[in-house]
């Protein structure tokens, strides 16, 4: 029995194993404001995609050629991300080159973008050395200067929004005290590298307060994109009004961004520039089998 069991542990980890994909999806089909589903995405392939993948794309810059993305690659034989630089031929969507751009100890992601007088911020998640840090980055050299930490706290997929005279970080945590889906930790601070200190905590229960990508400023609204978290991680990303009147911060669901095309697991990603949208979609390794019967065994259970 004992060695049934493990059969078919070692079998559904198989089957169930995952992977992240980058794709792009026309900027004018983007409704924030309401509840679409994604029919078209044009999805970049390369030899082991499924092995070494993609994940957190970010848009780090355009031309009439190319987009240049700054994405997390799954490095299979180290076990963890590092960031990496991803160049894409606009015209037909196909990879051109992924080179390694920020390489540590520890596992990196989410390598969020921060614009500001014609400079260029970088801050990926580095939960697991307990901090986030911030880099400038000089777009003359391609490369990344000497970091400035801005929180040492276990962040996870930090996202920087400037109103009125203050930074704020918007994120989750993980921890053994707080879910990392659902707990919101809001810091402020009058300059951008800091110091910052929590500003507000939300303990919220419904695993929709992880971060998806960039702030969107879309007229008057700011517009903070997450991940739904409430069946499976990265499902789809909602996007959240953020209110700051008088100091105080509150949320609102105004729209959502769902799956329907070749990778239906989840939406886990989502950025915009330039009139450029990135996305990156999840799938089974095994293959869309493996969600169908998902879903089969999901409706007999119910």
């Amino acid at each position: 029995m004992t060695k049934i069991k493990n059969l078919l542990v070692r079998l559904k980890t198989n089957l169930c194993q995952r992977f992240y994909i980058v794709g792009f999806i026309e900027n004018s089909s983007i409704d924030y404001f309401s509840k679409t589903k994604v029919e078209s995405i044009h999805w970049i392939k390369y030899p082991d995609y499924k092995k070494n993948w993609l994940a957190d794309p970010f848009i780090l810059d355009t031309n009439p050629e190319k987009i240049i993305l700054l994405a997390e690659q799954w490095v299979h034989k180290e076990n963890k991300g590092r960031i990496v630089k991803v160049t894409i031929d606009r015209k037909t969507y196909s990879l051109l080159s992924i080179e390694s751009f920020l390489h540590t100890d520890t596992h990196l992601s989410f390598p969020n973008i921060y614009r500001e007088d014609n400079k260029i911020y970088i801050y990926p998640e580095n939960h697991e050395a307990k901090l986030l840090q911030i880099y400038p980055y000089n777009p003359m050299k391609g490369h990344l200067e000497q970091p400035i930490v801005l929180l040492d706290e276990p962040i996870i997929d930090a996202q920087i929004i400037k109103k009125g005279s203050y930074y704020y970080i918007f994120a989750t945590k993980r921890s053994h005290t707080c879910d990392e889906a659902s707990d919101l930790f809001v810091y402020s601070s009058l300059t951008l590298t800091g110091p910052y200190k929590e500003h507000f905590m939300l303990k919220g229960t419904s695993r929709t307060e992880r971060g998806a990508g960039e702030f969107i400023v879309q007229g008057e609204t700011i517009i903070r994109p997450v991940q739904d978290c409430i069946d499976s991680y990265g499902a789809a990303v909602i996007f959240k009004a953020v209110d700051f009147t008088q100091g105080k911060i509150k949320e609102k669901e105004i729209g959502k961004l769902t799956p329907a095309d070749e990778f239906p697991e989840g939406l886990h990603t989502f950025n915009r520039y330039n009139d450029i949208v990135v996305v990156d979609g999840i799938g089974f390794v095994a293959g869309r089998i493996v969600s169908i019967l998902k879903r089969i065994i999901k409706n007999v259970l119910l």
